[in-house]
């Protein structure tokens, strides 16, 4: 049974085709240019879709992919939010401003089968933003902080002020005496990697002991090189989580 899972987000949209047992083809397409959708239909020229679903943070885009998959497979797209029937229990005060791309993150992490044992597990998704999710042992989603990704940092250092440049983001080899660029690089990357270093000590001081720690996002495999602690890079964890949403209907 092939499924169609999308990430429909704010500049692209992730998009993978699931077989039962893996993802078997993946791309990713811009959000809002029209010509994503000649682009849609030959990537999914020759494939057979029973089921379509889709996680959006774009609700003005979501019609026009609804009617592109239709189109392209002959099946509806359903999309999931906190109102849909989800793999555990969600606790958030605004549950109407969770962002839907956080459910799917969660999901996937807490998925049967990801790891051999059932225990706590803290997803971490390395965007734009930075997004932590927790999902307790019992089947308990909370979600968790949210805080500026280096992309935001480095255009904020130079926004807010008169003479520092926008700087590639780079980790340098010193953090002192190296100059200004060098300077506001060491500070965003290694405050960067510390904030997330910083953040999961914090969360786990409210958990139990044994905590899975699963990365995702553009920052994923930069910041696995430089964690103190155990963690998993799963690139693909909320198309995998929209498909356990999917699964929850």
């Amino acid at each position: 049974m092939m499924w169609l899972m999308l990430d429909i987000g704010n500049s692209s949209t992730k998009a993978a085709l699931h077989d039962g047992s893996r993802i078997v083809r993946k791309a990713r397409f811009d959000t809002v240019d029209p010509a994503h959708g000649e682009a849609f239909r030959t990537w999914a020229n020759d494939a057979s879709v029973d089921r379509a679903g889709a996680v959006s943070v774009v609700p003005g885009a979501d019609a026009a992919w609804r009617r592109l998959v239709e189109s392209a497979f002959d099946r509806p797209l359903g999309y999931y939010d906190h109102s849909s029937a989800l793999p555990f229990e969600l606790v958030y005060d605004t549950p109407e401003t969770l962002g839907n791309d956080r459910i799917a993150a969660a999901a996937g992490a807490a998925r049967p089968g990801r790891t051999r044992t059932s225990r706590p597990v803290i997803a971490v998704d390395t965007g734009t933003a930075v997004t932590y999710e927790v999902v307790t042992a019992d089947g308990t989603y909370l979600p968790g902080p949210i805080a500026p990704g280096p992309e935001l940092m480095r255009r904020a250092v130079h926004a807010g002020t008169a003479q520092l440049p926008l700087v590639d983001l780079e980790m340098p080899e010193s953090l002192t005496g190296a100059g200004t660029m060098r300077a506001i690089q060491a500070g965003i990357m290694a405050g960067f990697s510390d904030a997330v270093e910083g953040m999961i000590a914090r969360l786990l001081s409210e958990l139990e002991p044994e905590v899975d720690i699963v990365l995702t996002g553009g920052w994923a495999e930069w910041l696995a090189h430089r964690m103190a602690r155990p963690v998993t890079v799963e690139p693909d964890l909320v198309l995998l989580g929209v498909r356990e949403l999917m699964n929850a209907h």
